[in-house]
């Protein structure tokens, strides 16, 4: 099992229920010099973001979905579930899959829809964005409250050891490499998280799973393990949506204005599309 999922699973193992059908193969989106990877939604142990390589190194460790409706005493990852559609495609046709939908039924009547859109930058540039757009659809008569969290675990310049990790803001997430080459940051366009931590990938894992106050991170000397969290609380009356937007970016150290050139190739190839 993926290192940063092992301290949550042990916790919430009695809840989490296998995929009903049988694995055939990994996601893999790929544009530009950037691939992103995810597990086989329909297999064991089911989607999530396993990787995000950019010319040639990997950065990331995990990216993961969790969620707790109101009567439910833990988390439960979002690979728990089985999909019921999911869909991959190329949306610049350069013969590539560069976007991916995957949906769900939550907590009996949410329609869960997350899609997925890589671009990458060119040749061995240290740039790629990855925008997420996730909706969520009471298809039910009833009201329905739950909590909904994202967890980060990066692994820049393709080590563990990184050097910092920021919540600016309250939606916006910044982590730094140890070696000093590589910057990512993630911005929530819409709505701001309720809640969020970062810190090193243990404490992380406890906010997961036990709550407490939000923490902001900060620096870390030596370098260390490093994630962070978000949180979002809804409550969906009868046939009400809600949608949660952002946008996930890795640069070369210095972050500003590489961030400010790939948000711009993200818009322009959204345009595109």
């Amino acid at each position: 099992m993926i290192k940063t999922r092992t301290a949550i699973a042990l916790a919430a193992a009695a809840l989490l229920a296998p995929a009903a059908l049988a694995q055939t193969a990994d996601v893999v989106l790929t544009d530009g010099n950037a691939t992103a990877t995810f597990g086989n939604p329909f297999g064991d142990p089911g989607f999530f973001q396993t990787g995000w390589d950019v010319a040639g190194t990997s950065h990331l460790s995990e990216q993961s979905f969790l969620f707790r409706g109101s009567n439910t005493a833990f988390s439960s990852f979002l690979d728990g579930e089985t999909p019921t559609g999911s869909l991959v495609s190329d949306t610049n046709f350069d013969g590539d899959d560069d976007t991916f939908f995957v949906q769900y039924d939550i907590l009996g009547g949410v329609r869960t829809e997350i899609t997925y859109s890589l671009a990458g930058g060119e040749g061995s540039s240290i740039s790629s964005t990855i925008g997420e757009l996730i909706s969520f659809t009471n298809t039910t008569s009833e009201t329905i409250s739950f909590s909904f969290w994202q967890f980060v675990d990066l692994d820049l310049g393709g080590d563990s050891d990184d050097s910092r990790v920021e919540i600016l803001g309250g939606n916006t997430a910044e982590q730094a490499d140890a070696a000093g080459g590589v910057f990512a940051s993630e911005s929530v366009t819409t709505p701001s998280p309720d809640g969020f931590f970062a810190g090193t990938l243990s404490d992380v894992n406890d906010w997961v799973l036990f709550g407490g106050a939000d923490s902001t991170g900060g620096s870390f000397d030596p370098a260390a393990d490093l994630a962070w969290a978000f949180r979002w609380d809804f409550t969906l009356e009868a046939g009400d949506t809600a949608q949660i937007s952002k946008l996930k970016s890795i640069v070369p150290t210095p972050g500003a204005a590489g961030l400010l050139a790939m948000g711009g190739l993200f818009a322009a190839r959204r345009r595109r599309a």
